[in-house]
């Protein structure tokens, strides 16, 4: 199969669209880091103190 190479057009429009993807979830993520870090903070904190009590509840 003979595949054109891609014009100028295309490359620079392709690009484009990825930078303005990439600014999106940066800016997203940005708007939204404090609640997921808080977020994932508990859940460590509540599975490593599951784990713990676990641990030391369960009969050996």
């Amino acid at each position: 199969m003979d595949h054109r190479p891609r014009s100028i057009g295309s490359v620079v429009t392709g690009a484009l669209l990825i930078v303005l993807a990439l600014w999106l979830i940066v800016r997203i993520l940005e708007a939204i880091w404090l609640p997921l870090l808080a977020i994932g903070l508990v859940a460590i904190g509540l599975s490593l103190a599951g784990w713990i009590i676990y641990r030391r509840t369960r009969r050996w």
